[in-house]
């Protein structure tokens, strides 16, 4: 998984090659960069703008550029707000199709922005294929030091379900413990 540094070099390089199509130079607004559960968000402005605070140097139409987890780097619309526009998008990602690997399968479905009800389903299945509650917990436990936080956030969530911390309706071993 990409981690800011690399995803911020992802999306200096989109936008020097937006530049040249534009032909204005563009820089990023770093304090406007998002974390987000499949990747970063970036959001961009006139070189000129960002440096003076000039609207009359301000340009429009830039929606944000995600770099997702992957590497991919995604230019969005600016049809809507960006928060708008980054849940559309989200909500194009698709589905998480369970492989039998625990940890592959988190993978992805961190990478695409999985919901919660998501990664209970994903538990779900690994639990009818299976799988005991101490495995699954030893398996999340495992990629906690490899996430970046948002995501360590979202395997915390799945932990809940798997040790029973978890909301009545997203508990997946609820009656083994």
């Amino acid at each position: 998984m990409i981690q800011l540094a690399d995803a911020r070099v992802r999306a200096l390089a989109t936008l020097e090659l937006m530049a040249g199509e534009a032909g204005v130079e563009l820089a990023l607004i770093e304090s406007a960069t998002r974390e987000l559960p499949y990747g970063f968000a970036f959001f961009y402005q006139s070189r000129a703008f960002v440096e003076t605070g000039d609207v009359t140097s301000a340009i429009g139409g830039n929606g944000p550029l995600v770099v997702l987890h992957s590497g991919v780097v995604e230019p969005l619309g600016s049809h809507a707000p960006a928060d708008v526009v980054l849940e559309e998008f989200a909500s194009t990602l698709p589905p998480i199709t369970p492989t039998g690997d625990l940890k592959r399968d988190t993978r992805r479905a961190l990478e695409t922005g999985a919901t919660l009800a998501d990664l209970a389903a994903l538990l779900h299945h690994h639990r009818a294929e299976g799988m005991t509650r101490p495995k699954a917990q030893r398996v999340l436990e495992s990629l906690r030091p490899t996430l970046i936080e948002a995501d360590e956030d979202r395997v915390l969530e799945m932990l809940d379900m798997v040790t029973g911390f978890a909301p009545a309706h997203l508990r997946v071993w609820d009656q083994d413990l």
